[in-house]
């Protein structure tokens, strides 16, 4: 018998490659020197200048960062696909274990992995070579593949089935399209995807997805239990570092011509136009609002204006489209604005609310920095009047400057005297100087008549007297009562004691 090797020495180092530890992994470098991206209007070597928001996602992602969960929330089409391709790729190349990538269903993940995984494999170098095709079974090839040394291997599957889910432990996982999981008749996928990890000390859950519907939106809770890191920007006029909000372009979106797209600086009030985004993206930085997650839980939100793969122009076509249309409305906030829909009429929960006022940079009774303008609101209740003090600035921003309760009815003499002291008061401003009440509105869905005679002892200039209309309906018929009146050339004329909110009675 000829031996050809040393048997001994051949297992001995079969044992000391299994019991080596891993090399550290940098994602974003690993990217950097191997990505190519096979299509798409950016196809060829991975580029963190065109997309320098995903570089803090993979530092987060990579082994050496602390965090377990990574939560990324987003427009359509902004990159969270191949964040999910990038950390699956470099894991299985450098790592060891199993990672699996969950679907809403099976027929996503198959849908994944044919069209985005395998297309990316094999137009990586070094990937490809490392994960052959199985030719027995093209199915299994799918929604499995092993690494050639046996050292790392994929698990694509889909939540909806909970035997799929069982029977395995994942050291890194995907959970995508988060928000389109739905509880299958085991109970609820998400943590029967996160008991797949609970023996793995250092394991890595990301969860990427487009918000859909508040208040049962997934990604929208786990993106809220992280870190919550903001996308900020400088401004091209001032170098003042800011978020640009949807709420600053649509202030400045004209119907007829959406090209002019554009937001407003909120230190200089300079104009920010689309030509200087990439200069803008260049000094682009990731700022939490509740950094002491971040060494749990980071999680990130972005959405279109950011992305090179939309222009300004084409958001503001999608909103004028969408307008108006509660369907197309959840949409664009989805897969534009990559905000949860919040159906009218359905509230925070008060907790929320609670836990988000302690968290204000200004005290209760003080009128903070941007608050120009302060107006009363009132709800009178059979025995007590309720009032809140609102500030309002720039960019339709309100603050809450103060609130409280009158006892008694309106109709009271008590109360009404008590009201008349409230519209005289003023409230410091954060310099220290007195601002007065501009305008009360009081609501007279309650005790009408009681609310109409008290509001008659005053100019409309000082106090209205005002009915809400819960549904979309009341901007629309304003506009179109405007426009007919404007053709027909009369004037728009407004009752001098009560008011509609959104239409003038």
């Amino acid at each position: 018998m000829t031996l050809l090797c040393n048997i001994e020495r051949l297992g001995l180092e079969a044992l000391a490659a299994a019991l080596e530890p891993p090399p550290e992994i940098d994602l974003l470098a690993w990217a950097e020197q191997n990505i190519v991206i096979p299509d798409g209007a950016f196809p060829g070597p991975y580029n963190p200048c065109l997309f320098p928001f995903f570089s803090e996602i993979l530092r987060a992602l990579s082994p050496i960062n602390p965090c377990r969960f990574v939560t990324f929330m987003g427009s359509a089409q902004v990159g969270k696909t191949m964040i999910g391709n990038i950390f699956a790729l470099g894991m299985l190349s450098r790592g060891r274990g199993t990672f699996a990538c969950i679907h809403p269903n099976e027929e996503n993940a198959v849908r994944w992995s044919k069209m985005k995984l395998s297309p990316l494999m094999a137009s990586t170098p070094g990937v490809c070579d490392q994960f052959p095709q199985r030719t027995k079974d093209a199915q299994a090839s799918v929604l499995y593949k092993e690494r050639r040394d046996g050292l790392a291997r994929l698990l694509i599957t889909g939540a909806a089935s909970p035997a799929s889910l069982s029977q395995i432990t994942v050291d890194c996982q995907i959970q995508d399209d988060l928000s389109k999981w739905e509880m299958n008749p085991a109970g609820d996928p998400e943590t029967q995807a996160e008991s797949r990890s609970r023996a793995v000390a250092d394991a890595k859950i990301l969860k990427i997805s487009t918000p859909l519907i508040m208040p049962n939106c997934r990604v929208t809770k786990a993106f809220m239990s992280g870190s919550r890191e903001q996308p900020y920007v400088p401004c091209p006029h001032c170098n003042e570092y800011q978020i640009l909000t949807w709420e600053n372009m649509k202030a400045n979106l004209d119907e007829a011509h959406p090209e002019n797209a554009c937001f407003t600086c909120i230190e200089c009030g300079g104009i920010i136009e689309e030509k200087h985004r990439s200069r803008m993206l260049d000094s682009f930085e990731w700022r939490p609002e509740n950094p002491s997650a971040m060494g749990y839980h980071r999680s990130f939100w972005l959405w279109s204006a950011y992305s090179p793969l939309q222009s300004w122009k084409m958001i503001a076509h999608e909103y004028f489209q969408s307008r108006g249309d509660a369907s197309s409305e959840q949409t664009f906030y989805a897969d534009t604005l990559g905000l949860a829909y919040e159906v009218v009429g359905s509230g925070r929960p008060w907790e929320q609310l609670r836990d988000r006022a302690a968290r204000s940079h200004y005290a209760r009774g003080v009128v903070p920095k941007g608050g120009l303008v302060l107006t009363i609101g009132i709800d009178c209740q059979l025995d007590r009047v309720e009032w809140v003090a609102l500030a309002h600035g720039r960019q339709f921003k309100r603050f809450v400057v103060d609130y409280g309760t009158i006892s008694k009815h309106i109709s009271e003499p008590d109360c009404q005297h008590n009201i008349d002291a409230l519209m005289n008061r003023t409230w410091p401003n954060y310099c220290g100087v007195s601002v007065p009440v501009s305008l009360t509105a009081v609501d007279a869905n309650y005790s009408t008549d009681d609310v109409l005679a008290y509001a008659r002892r005053y100019p409309s200039s000082k106090l209205i007297a005002v009915r809400g209309n819960p549904g979309d309906a009341a901007p629309r018929i304003a506009r179109i009562r405007r426009e007919r009146n404007e053709k027909k050339g009369t004037p728009l004329k407004y009752s001098h004691r009560f008011f509609n909110l959104g239409v003038a009675m």
